[in-house]
């Protein structure tokens, strides 16, 4: 699956827009409990990035648990 992450932080005294696409996956009952969510959904995930395989530069995060953010839509602004 694909995350959008979107966020803003302080560097170097200056704000910073961070919008990236993350490559992710889930194993087991997280998965199928991932695969019932609509998409567009906002959610705090939880996990590590580990490379795609034995040694890749490429990066994925493995999801070990998400909190779906209650309300959100992908016309949802953020804030």
């Amino acid at each position: 699956m694909t995350l959008l992450h979107e966020s803003e932080v302080i560097e170097a005294g200056k704000p910073r827009r961070i919008e990236m696409t993350v490559n992710a996956i889930a194993m087991g009952d997280l998965a199928h409990m991932l695969e019932r969510n609509s998409l567009g959904k906002w959610m705090q995930v939880t996990g590590f990035l580990a490379a795609t395989r034995k040694g890749s530069s490429r990066l994925r995060l493995h999801i070990q648990s998400y909190v779906a953010v209650p309300g959100s839509s992908p016309d949802t602004p953020q804030v």
